[in-house]
């Protein structure tokens, strides 16, 4: 395959990839599902499986873009510094 339609591929890939997020973004309201007050509420009731939630919505901020510090902060004030700070890393 020659380089120009490979790179024509790639931008249609991505082109495509970027118009899903939007298009899922504006069905299903993802980003309101990362606000910090829901998550809080969301692990807070998780009880003992509060660690693996947000090891799990922090790995699904990798493939969204919905940023990360907030979730980080929340991490801290709900697991404490160090732990908060080890679960951050291990989710990113």
């Amino acid at each position: 395959m020659r380089p120009t339609a490979k790179l024509v591929l790639r931008i249609l890939a991505i082109s495509g990839l970027v118009l899903m997020a939007i298009l899922l973004e504006r069905h299903f309201h993802l980003s309101a599902m990362f606000k910090e007050a829901r998550i809080e509420e969301r692990l807070r009731a998780a009880g003992p499986l509060a660690p693996l939630v947000f090891v799990f919505v922090m790995a699904t901020t990798v493939v969204l873009p919905v940023p990360t510090f907030p979730l980080d902060v929340l991490a801290g004030r709900i697991f404490g510094p160090v732990l908060g700070t080890l679960y951050a890393a291990l989710g990113a």
